[in-house]
C-alpha cells in the first residue's frame, strides 16, 4: 500500500520525556513534535467505563490523541480497512489525518482523552454519519491495497487478513486447550509464529492462501479461518477457531463469509475440507449444512461441498447474511 494512503497515514508518535524522581514531564510543540500547528485542544473526562464516544470523520482537520490518564481504544476505519489502537500512556499519542473514521471505546474508569486539533471547531468539517463517510471517503480504494480481499464485511462481523501484529494472538489461540486438540501441533514459540506469518504473506501476495481474523465491527477478535490448497476448481478452508465466549452468531456468520469468499469472490465451484473425528459438534454442523463425506481415516473425516448446495443453504441462513 502507498505510504500516504489509507490507515498507513495514521501512526503512533512518541513525545519527549523528562524523567525526575519528583515527577515526569512531557511537552508538545505544534509543527515540531506533531505534524501540524495546534489551533484547538479539548479533552473528554468522566466517561463511564466501557462507554463509546466520537464516531465521526473530518474533511480537513488533523488530530493527535493522547490518553493523558487511564486508557481507551481508538478504532480507525478508512472505508476499506479497520484497526484498533490501545492508548494507555501520556508520553505518546496517535496521529489521525483527515479522511479517517474514528471511534473511542473501552474507556477505563477515570480516563482522560486529550485531543490536539489543527483547526478551530467547524461543524462543516465533520462527517457524522458512517454512510456519508463511506460514500464520500477520499481514502484508499480496494485497487490501491495489497489485496482487494483485505477486509470482508459481514452482517455483525468482518474478516480481515492476518498481519504480523497478530502473531501473539494467533499463537495464544492455537495453543489454547479448546482449539489445539483439533489442530496440527503449533510450537509455543513467538519467533516461529512471526516467521510463519512472514512466509504466509508471500503466499497471500501470490494468491495461494488467505488467512483471516474474525472480528466484530469494533475490531474485537473472535477467532480465525484460512483458505488454502487452491486447486483448479476447488478450495480448502480450515484453521476455523471461534473463541468459546464469542456471541452465538459468530460461528455461522464466519462460515457463510468463508464460503461466500471461496465460491463467489475467488470463483471456485467446489470446496474440500477435513474435520477431526472427535470434533463431533463441527461434524454434525457440516452434515446439516449439506457437505458430503468423501473419505475417512483414523484422524479425520473428509468432506466436499458444491457451490449449488451453498447457494441453497444461503436461504436457510439468510438472517446471518448482509
Amino acid at each position: 500500500m502507498d505510504a500516504n494512503t489509507g490507515l498507513s497515514r495514521t501512526r503512533i508518535i512518541d513525545l519527549p520525556r523528562i524523567n525526575d524522581v519528583k515527577g515526569n514531564l512531557t511537552f508538545i510543540e505544534g509543527g515540531k513534535h506533531i505534524p501540524f500547528d495546534i489551533k484547538r485542544v479539548y479533552y473528554l473526562y468522566d466517561v463511564p467505563g466501557g462507554e463509546c464516544r466520537g464516531g465521526h470523520s473530518h474533511k480537513e482537520m488533523e488530530q493527535f490523541i493522547i490518553a493523558s490518564a487511564g486508557s481507551f481504544d481508538v478504532i480507525l476505519d478508512d472505508g476499506y480497512n479497520k484497526k484498533r489502537v490501545h492508548l494507555n500512556r501520556s508520553y505518546y499519542g496517535l496521529y489521525v489525518p483527515p479522511g479517517i473514521w474514528r471511534e473511542l471505546d473501552n474507556f477505563s474508569t477515570g480516563s482522560v482523552c486529550l485531543v490536539f486539533a489543527s483547526n478551530y471547531f467547524s461543524e462543516d468539517d465533520y462527517i457524522r454519519r458512517y454512510s456519508d463517510f463511506t460514500s464520500q471517503s477520499t481514502s484508499i480504494s480496494p485497487s490501491q491495497n495489497n489485496s482487494i480481499f483485505s477486509r470482508l464485511f459481514g452482517k455483525d462481523i468482518d474478516l480481515r487478513l492476518v498481519d504480523l501484529e497478530d502473531a501473539k494472538y494467533l499463537l495464544e489461540l492455537r495453543i489454547a486447550s479448546y482449539a489445539s486438540k483439533y489442530l496440527s501441533k503449533t510450537p509455543n514459540d513467538i519467533k516461529k509464529q512471526v516467521q510463519w506469518i512472514r512466509d504466509y504473506k508471500i503466499r497471500e501476495q501470490n494468491k495461494k492462501e488467505y488467512y483471516f481474523i474474525i472480528e466484530s465491527k469494533k475490531c474485537h477478535k473472535y477467532g480465525t479461518f484460512r483458505v488454502y490448497d487452491l486447486l483448479e476448481d476447488s478450495f480448502c478452508w480450515g484453521s476455523w477457531i471461534v473463541e468459546p465466549n464469542s456471541p452465538p452468531y459468530v460461528a455461522i456468520e464466519s462460515v457463510m463469509l468463508a464460503l461466500e469468499f471461496g465460491f463467489n469472490m475467488l470463483g471456485f465451484t467446489k470446496c474440500h475440507f477435513d474435520v477431526r473425528n472427535d470434533n463431533k459438534r463441527v461434524l454434525e454442523f457440516h452434515s446439516r449444512f449439506g457437505a458430503k463425506v468423501v473419505g475417512r481415516d483414523q484422524l479425520n473425516v473428509y468432506f466436499n461441498l458444491d457451490k449449488d448446495v451453498f447457494e441453497k443453504a444461503k436461504n436457510k441462513y439468510k438472517k446471518y447474511i448482509v
